[in-house]
């Protein structure tokens, strides 16, 4: 149970190379000693699995999250439908990620029933699954619907934590989701900056939920054509990424998105030199990005014509301000 718990620790900082070193050994001692209770390699299964959904190989999540399943089924312990309910959610976040909206609905229906029946409608557990439907409403266009469920999510959290709490900063940031997507700026901008707000005092500035606020608030204002405070923005996301995850593949993504959508803004102001240095920079780490489904998706579409403009790609990193 130990490396098992170990393990979830090491994955919720992004320690993913240390967590499979681990979660190794676990498997190991599981196959040495018959008499380990069972629901340790169902949570094996668990912590690998989402390990894959990190690094978004969310076939080999779903494959794994699904072996934890058949265990847990037929597990009889008290907390059976805590434990029933917590893959069901992970593996309804891969079917997603994945594109398999239906099996995602499946999935979170089956972990909402589970864990109102164990914890209760109220309990900040169970808001989880009700924030990760309003994410699923959002997207297929309902959007009352996701309302009524982030507001559920934040109202659930209040009663639990109080104003300042991650939980509460991530359901501003999900409600800022919603308003950026339901054609309201003004409130987006605000509930993204209230949830950066509560962050900051909860986890500091350098968090990856302050980058996605970033990201969000840069696409914001280029909506507004507000091009100079989008790509400060950028650069803020690209900072704080940069802090967190220099070694992780999956993260090297995310500034390539960045990067990416930099380059969008200067081609916003015919900015033609500047753009494709953004670009090769986002060929760069997409190419470093082995791990990622980006690497061959998304890098293939900014690889052409790129390669005859011989440009420093390091120097707006350094110097940003020269593009402000």
């Amino acid at each position: 149970p130990y490396y098992n718990q170990r393990a979830a620790l090491l994955i919720t900082i992004s320690a993913y190379d240390e967590a499979t070193k681990l979660l190794t050994e676990t498997q190991n001692l599981i196959n040495a000693n018959p008499l380990i209770d069972e629901i340790e390699q169902a949570k094996t299964y668990d912590n690998l699995g989402w390990i894959e959904h990190e690094y978004t190989n969310y076939e080999a999540a779903i494959e794994l999250f699904s072996k934890s399943l058949m265990i847990k089924e037929s597990y009889t312990g008290v907390d059976r439908l805590a434990e029933l309910g917590y893959t069901y959610n992970k593996l309804g976040r891969s079917y997603f990620e994945h594109n398999k909206k239906d099996n995602a609905v499946e999935n979170y229906e089956k972990c909402r029933r589970c864990w109102v029946e164990y914890y209760g409608q109220n309990h900040p557990v169970t808001s989880e699954i009700y924030c990760n439907l309003g994410t699923l409403y959002m997207i297929n266009n309902k959007h009352i619907e996701c309302a009524q469920y982030y507001n559920k999510f934040l109202a659930i959290n209040k009663m639990a934590f109080g104003d300042e709490h991650p939980n509460i900063a991530h359901a501003y940031f999900a409600l800022g989701y919603y308003y950026k997507h339901s054609g309201k700026p003004h409130e987006a901008k605000s509930h993204y900056n209230t949830a950066m707000e509560i962050e900051e005092k909860c986890n500091g500035k350098v968090s990856l939920r302050n980058a996605k606020i970033y990201m969000n608030l840069a696409l914001l204002h280029i909506q507004e054509k507000a091009y100079a405070t989008a790509l400060k923005y950028y650069i803020s996301a690209i900072r704080i990424t940069q802090t967190l995850y220099k070694a992780q593949a999956l993260k090297m993504s995310c500034q390539g998105n960045c990067i990416y959508n930099l380059g969008y803004i200067f081609a916003l102001n015919h900015d033609r030199k500047n753009q494709y240095e953004s670009l090769i920079r986002c060929k760069m780490i997409y190419t470093k990005s082995e791990k990622s489904s980006l690497n061959t998706i998304e890098a293939a579409s900014v690889l052409k014509n790129v390669e005859k403009f011989n440009m420093t790609v390091d120097r707006y990193l350094n110097k940003e301000d020269q593009f402000i």
